[in-house]
């Protein structure tokens, strides 16, 4: 039986184990060495607890190596004061009530909002707090219930927002950048706007309230009509104002286009600055956009199903967009809420008695299940 001889210059059995050994100990070191260099460099960036000038630790699951932490819960004498303590100590460092964190506040947290579970009386709190502050007393921890999404430090009186605007076609052949308000039970008509396309008007008075009650005003008050996307017209009528409101800085919305992936691409579309034409309010209620629930709703962007324009249009705030903040000129934000005295003569397509809101007339016809379907 033939025997086998191994080449004289194949390596020999104990120096390839040893040479596969010192290429795993090399790696290894290597991955210290990276884990270590992490681990510098997460030092650096917590820094030392405000409370003691020390260092905390935690062990990830993922790891064996205690990593540094900047949440005060894992500081011993931190979890040793009482409620009271804990919270004023958050807040002298500008704290997270959330994760007591003090490299940042609760408003950049990245940890989803809870509810405190803690029963104070005989329910829970529910509030969107650690546990550790609640019942504290202090107003920087005594955030709103979680549902609500609301924290001290978010409120902004002065909150830049996209508001519902679009271009609609008027009396058959004309645009008219229009403007949804909610808050107005008027329409509203740019004077420039009725004088360049004609509309039809007549002469009424707006009572208006000043400081020591109210000062009547002639106005004009114009009948127009809506175009909507299927060709159909709607007849409103409104009274006229020399400005509603500053053009609002053309808005790039394609930031925000991957958070309405459904929504046709020409609701994202740049509308250019111009004049706003028209401002409609809830005495057309029945031609206001309607939506923005489910997917339509982005915290506090929203997008609607309208009548008009393409069918789709957004409003609201949002963080990745460049907003400007909207300012109604001084008669159009007491014009939108004004009552009217009509001077008897040819009466208009709505009933225009004395009135502090607008009689509302819903054709059955006109409702959004009509025009969505």
């Amino acid at each position: 039986m033939a025997s086998y001889t191994a080449p004289s210059n194949a390596p020999k059995k104990s120096t390839t184990v040893g040479a596969l050994a010192t290429k795993i100990e090399e790696q290894d070191d290597s991955k210290l060495e990276r884990v270590q260099n992490r681990l510098e460099a997460c030092k650096q960036k917590i820094g030392k607890c405000p409370a003691c000038n020390g260092e905390h630790t935690y062990k990830s699951k993922w790891s064996k190596t205690p990593w540094p932490s900047d949440r005060l819960v894992v500081f011993r004498k931190y979890n040793d004061m009482n409620h009271r303590q804990r919270a004023e100590l958050l807040e002298k460092v500008a704290g997270c009530a959330r994760c007591t964190s003090w490299k940042h506040c609760k408003k950049d947290c990245k940890v989803p909002m809870v509810d405190c579970k803690k029963l104070v009386g005989a329910s829970k709190c529910g509030r969107d707090h650690s546990k550790l502050v609640c019942n504290s007393g202090v107003v920087y921890c005594m955030a709103a219930h979680s549902s609500s999404q609301v924290d001290f430090d978010d409120i902004n009186v002065d909150e830049p927002t996209l508001q519902y605007l679009q271009d609609i076609i008027v009396n058959k052949w004309n645009s008219a950048r229009t403007l949804w308000d909610n808050g107005s039970n008027r329409v509203l008509v740019d004077n420039s706007f009725a004088a360049e396309n004609n509309l039809k008007s007549r002469r009424a008075f707006i009572k208006m309230k000043v400081v020591g009650g109210e000062k009547q005003m002639p106005v004009d008050l114009y009948e127009l009509d809506l175009q909507d996307m299927y060709g159909k017209q709607h007849s409103i009528w409104g009274y006229g104002i020399d400005l509603i409101m500053d053009p609002d800085v053309p808005v790039n919305l394609s930031k925000v286009r991957h958070l309405f992936p459904h929504v046709p691409e020409s609701a994202f579309a740049q509308l250019p600055k111009r004049r706003i034409d028209l401002l409609i309010g809830i005495n057309y209620n029945s031609l206001h956009p309607v939506g923005g629930l489910g997917v339509d709703s982005v915290r506090n962007l929203k997008a609607l199903r309208s009548r008009f324009g393409c069918g789709w249009l957004l409003g609201g705030s949002h963080k990745d967009l460049q907003l400007s903040l909207p300012r109604f000129s001084n008669q159009a934000a007491s014009a939108r809420i004004a009552k009217v005295t009509v001077v008897p003569e040819v009466p208009l397509v709505a009933d225009l008695q004395t009135s502090s809101c607008a009689k509302v007339t819903v054709d059955p016809l006109l409702t959004p299940d009509f025009w969505e379907s």
